[in-house]
């Protein structure tokens, strides 16, 4: 009794080092436990894993923002130059053609009269360098009606007396084709070209402006085909100083030389030029985009009647659109409109596959940092609370051993520690005053010496000895 009222029973002497913490005690404060301590670490690293996904997806979505912003710019600055590419291409073509009928009014100036075979000749020098949308070149004469008899005797002197005009009306004057040189299309020797309102308003305006000017859309006839196409008419004026004002061109003007410009072609080279990035409508008037002034378009679906016309390009149905006008040769409210709308192949070469790559990368790397970040911190905590258990178990390992060793020490038994080779490794006074034994004689020797004596029970040894072997208590 006296032994375990020493161990158990004495009042306890705190250590200096626990003072502190019997501090706390009293003003009820507890030292945090080892699966507190882990909440608190897991909740930190929580909030540090989603704080790094949070922040990397916000640059993410700001870097895809900045980035898809700068590739519209540059799709809008790429499609400005498409299509100024194009509208160049178109009206270098127009520029050529006109330099050919500047040609023609040139060889009419210097010959007091023009023949039929000077004028075939010159058709033929230059017709090939414009046969590839050019259908042909024609010399109108204006005939008052009392000249025609006339005109008709000087052109049986070229035709041949069997020619005969069409019937032409009794318009107080005629605007007559005289010569042409066609391919493939009928030359249209001796029509009024006056009765088609489109080519009169045209011939008019070239007249009493003295400048070129573009007809309004037509058509040629090839093959009972219907084929787009449209005029480049410039006036020519009987010789001397060029008339200044309308009525004096009106006075002197002689007649109109022609291009039949066929339109399919003069856009043939639109697809190669934009690489099939851009799909286009032509419209005959200036922003007057109905279908009724439909002239030609590559769509499959018309997109400018349902839009208001705008020379800077923007973005509708997730495509760019934009217009532009084709007035070089046109006066007032007269021109071409086209709306160019771009293809799938336009917005193949944009960057908004990078934009988007950089959101998605973005987007991982944000996670697969949190997710490092909750990994490592969690793995680090499971290895502090190992750490603090083993830690714990071997405190309590070690005070549960110096319990046993303070007992062993006190008892009036004899008591021998062995090891698994059950060699003594510690035995208490008892024993050396039993065997009379020193620890120092008694260690390191086989335990089954000091057990068995004249009086042991055998059958006892032998069973301590297996449980020996076996380390069974």
């Amino acid at each position: 009794i006296t032994l375990f009222r020493r161990i158990y029973f004495e009042p306890a002497v705190i250590p200096s080092s626990m003072q502190g913490m019997s501090r706390m005690y009293s003003v009820g404060i507890l030292p945090m436990t080892i699966p507190q301590k882990a909440s608190s670490a897991k909740r930190k690293y929580l909030f540090l894993s989603l704080a790094i996904i949070v922040c990397g997806l916000a640059l993410s979505v700001a870097g895809w923002q900045f980035t898809r912003q700068e590739a519209r710019t540059a799709d809008a600055e790429r499609f400005a130059r498409i299509t100024d590419r194009l509208m160049g291409s178109m009206k270098d073509r127009l520029l050529v053609i006109e330099s050919v009928l500047r040609g023609v009014k040139v060889l009419f100036d210097a010959n007091t009269v023009l023949e039929r075979k000077e004028w075939e000749s010159y058709a033929d020098g230059v017709l090939p360098q414009v046969e590839q949308y050019v259908a042909g070149l024609t010399y109108i004469e204006r005939v008052p009606r009392e000249r025609l008899p006339a005109f008709l005797a000087e052109v049986k002197a070229e035709y041949g007396p069997d020619f005969t005009l069409p019937p032409i009306g009794d318009r107080p004057e005629h605007f007559i084709i005289r010569y042409s040189k066609s391919f493939k299309y009928p030359p249209g020797i001796g029509l009024d070209v006056a009765a088609d309102q489109t080519r009169y308003e045209a011939l008019e305006e070239a007249m009493l402006t003295n400048t070129p000017v573009l007809s309004r859309h037509t058509f040629l006839l090839l093959e009972n085909t219907k084929l787009p196409a449209c005029l480049l008419y410039m006036s020519v004026y009987s010789k001397g100083v060029a008339p200044a004002t309308p009525d004096e061109r009106r006075e002197r003007l002689q007649g109109w030389v022609s291009a039949r410009i066929r339109l399919n072609d003069l856009v043939s080279d639109w697809d190669d030029l934009s690489q099939k990035q851009l799909d286009y409508e032509i419209y005959d008037g200036r922003d007057k985009t109905t279908p009724e002034t439909l002239v030609l378009n590559t769509t499959k679906q018309l997109v400018a009647p349902a839009m208001v016309p705008s020379i800077q390009p923007y973005v509708q149905d997730g495509r760019f659109v934009g217009f532009r006008h084709i007035d070089v040769y046109s006066h007032g409210n007269q021109g071409w409109t086209v709306c160019f709308v771009a293809t799938p192949a336009f917005s193949a070469a944009s960057s908004h596959a990078f934009a988007d790559s950089i959101l998605m990368s973005g987007l991982i790397v944000s996670v697969l940092a949190g997710g490092l970040v909750w990994t490592l911190g969690t793995a680090k905590i499971r290895a502090q609370e190992l750490a603090e258990a083993i830690m714990e178990q071997f405190h309590q390992t070690e005070a549960e051993a110096r319990k046993l060793a303070h007992i062993a020490s006190r008892t009036n038994n004899a008591v021998m520690v062995v090891d698994v080779a059950s060699q003594v490794d510690w035995v208490n006074q008892s024993f050396t005053r039993i065997t009379g034994y020193t620890p120092a004689e008694a260690h390191g020797r086989e335990a089954g010496k000091y057990i068995i004596g004249p009086k042991t029970d055998l059958a006892a040894a032998e069973e301590i000895r297996k449980s020996l072997q076996l380390g069974n208590p």
